[in-house]
């Protein structure tokens, strides 16, 4: 008996010395920072060993991305070495042999930045694939802002006194549009999702007044604690307590995403989860937990939450989204999207829907890694993978509208806004 204990205890300790040489061995593959020393040696082998590995080990998209990555080795590293034996290595040759390399993953908001080692400037270079793709689309254009801006500024519809707008960061604009019966639609317009870059902002700044007019002052405590949100003489700015939205005789809401490249995702609560009454399961998400490409997390309910200043009803909403319309405001199209009361009008979206934060890779063992100055890459790809409520992954290929409409800028009009409208004027 005293032997078999001895033995059961021997396995014991060698199972612990197994399991700390295994999670010795996953730290050396999973910090390509650590195991490639590629600034000291200026190598390209050793470059290219460590944006492979990083992304081999840490890209969400595996199950359902074509890339042929063992291929990719076998193809590149030895063009890569070939750099070695070279003095001085042209700009031109690096950058090709990376989007050789890269450019063909499906992760859209993929971008890897490296160092050319034996440049003729040492440059930084910028390698994505998704920009790429999407301008290959036939409905690509350019997103028209200021075209756009200018139309609404001018249209025939708006309400005297109602357009409000600010500038950097968030690029908002706000209005109300007269229906024919008198009712009105209520119009925002967020250039990104970085609104909480204005905390900073004096709280009688008119930065606020675009999300303070359509949301309401009441949402705006309720999102950044700012009670000093409060009626002034002088300022109708601060007159605003519940918004356009909950209006009585504002029975129709746009919300313009168009050109919107994403930003921070914790605002979603507040600019798209304000357009629902209840908490909303958009869909399910997952991310890694462990080195294999297929190691992935189960499945978890990507819950929308709604904070408690919302849109009281449902009104009919609107969504105007375009190709350049990415990441948070893809989530943003496709909420309203499904909505029984919503509805998106435009052109696909551009394909950048799963979430991301940087510094996360040593978190989730998924996505962002790197140091482009220190290590001589760096890496900014998603943390998780988001499908919709069907297991629909719309990576890559964006949201599809419920109406495809294309802007033209004819004779200074907005053919998209007016479809907008049009729509809402038989709600």
């Amino acid at each position: 008996m005293k032997n078999i204990r001895i033995v059961i205890l021997s396995l014991a300790l060698l199972s612990l010395a197994l399991v700390s040489c295994r999670k010795d061995l996953e730290d050396d593959i999973l910090n390509p920072n650590e195991r490639y020393d590629v600034m000291t040696m200026k190598s390209y082998a050793r470059q290219f060993e460590a944006v492979w590995q990083g992304i081999n080990s840490s890209y969400v998209f595996w199950s359902r991305d074509e890339t042929d990555w063992d291929a990719k080795y076998d193809e590149y590293y030895p063009k890569f070495a070939a750099l070695d034996n070279q003095s001085k290595v042209d700009d031109s040759v690096f950058t090709d042999l990376w989007v050789g390399v890269v450019g063909g993953l499906l992760d859209h908001h993929f971008v890897l930045t490296v160092k050319n080692l034996k440049g003729q400037g040492a440059n930084n270079f910028r390698i994505g694939g998704s920009a790429r793709e999407v301008r290959t689309r036939a409905e690509y254009k350019e997103t028209a802002t200021s075209a756009q801006y200018a139309a609404l500024a001018n249209h025939e519809r708006l309400i005297d006194g109602s357009l409000k707008v600010t500038s950097s960061p968030s690029n908002m604009r706000s209005a109300l549009l007269r229906k024919d019966n008198g009712e009105k639609i209520a119009y925002f317009r967020l250039g990104g999702f970085n609104i909480s870059n204005m905390s900073g902002k004096a709280r009688n700044d008119a930065s606020w007044a675009p999300l303070a007019y359509f949301y309401g002052i009441d949402w705006l405590n309720s999102a950044y604690g700012r009670n000093d949100f409060i009626e002034r003489s002088g300022n109708t700015y601060y007159g605003v307590q519940s918004g356009w939205i909950n209006e009585d005789d504002v029975t129709g809401i746009i919300i313009d995403v168009r050109g919107n490249g994403g930003g921070n995702a914790s605002e979603l609560t507040f600019i798209a989860g304000g357009l629902t009454q209840s908490n909303t399961h958009y869909g399910y998400s997952r991310t890694k937990e462990g080195i294999g490409r297929l190691d992935y997390s189960a499945w978890t309910p990507f819950i929308l939450r709604t904070p408690s200043k919302h849109l009281n009803s449902q009104k009919p909403i609107v969504v105007l989204a375009d190709c350049n319309s990415y990441s948070c405001a893809e989530i943003t199209t496709q909420l309203i999207h499904s909505l029984p009361n919503g509805y998106f009008i435009g052109i696909r979206t551009g394909g950048a829907t799963c979430p991301l934060m940087p510094g996360g890779f040593n978190i989730l063992l998924s996505g962002v890694f790197g140091d482009v100055d220190k290590y001589g890459y760096y890496c900014y790809t998603s943390n998780f993978d988001l499908v919709t409520t069907d297991y629909t992954s719309l990576e890559g290929k964006g949201v599809t509208p419920d109406k495809m409409v294309q802007y033209e800028g004819a004779n200074g009009k907005d053919e998209q806004l007016d479809a907008a409208i049009e729509y809402l004027m038989t709600k």
